[in-house]
């Protein structure tokens, strides 16, 4: 065998082996891009549902807030804005809390509508402090002592 020939044959055995390798490096390269994609997209869902529940969380409070001391303010001062407000703000609380039922997992539904009841529950207190406000008797509305609930949100 010539020479020209030994160096050819021996140039292709090593670049055939070389050539195989890069052909399945960049395959794999490939399929792991792919999986790197999905699961980014899949973790960056998950964390604008977490966002958007802290969020709603946030909000939460500060509806739940807003109708304590609205109705705290109707109740002494028996002035109306704070009735209207207090009427503005339910239905901005009653929709964040549903908005989070909604997005929620099993763990978190099962904590937002813990505080749907509760909610639920002041809110009847205070509309009835409200009520009795609305009727002239101030007194009696502040003296059950209804504004000294207060429901804290969160999960350990």
């Amino acid at each position: 065998m010539k020479i020209r020939t030994r160096i050819i044959w021996s140039f292709l055995l090593f670049l055939i082996p070389i050539i195989a390798m890069g052909l399945i490096s960049s395959w794999s390269l490939d399929r792991i891009q792919q999986n790197i994609s999905q699961e980014t997209a899949q973790n960056i869902k998950i964390l604008e549902n977490a966002s958007k529940l802290n969020s709603l969380t946030q909000f939460i409070r500060y509806y739940d807030e807003v109708l304590t001391q609205s109705a705290r303010n109707y109740a002494f001062t028996g002035d109306k804005k704070w009735n209207v407000r207090y009427e503005q703000n339910a239905v901005l609380l009653d929709n964040n809390i549903k908005e989070a039922i909604r997005l929620g997992d099993a763990e978190d539904k099962q904590l937002f509508n813990s505080v749907n009841d509760s909610n639920i529950a002041l809110v009847k207190m205070e509309e009835n402090s409200m009520s009795l406000t609305a009727k002239g008797q101030q007194q009696e509305a502040t003296a059950s002592g209804k504004f000294d609930i207060i429901i804290i949100l969160g999960k350990d």
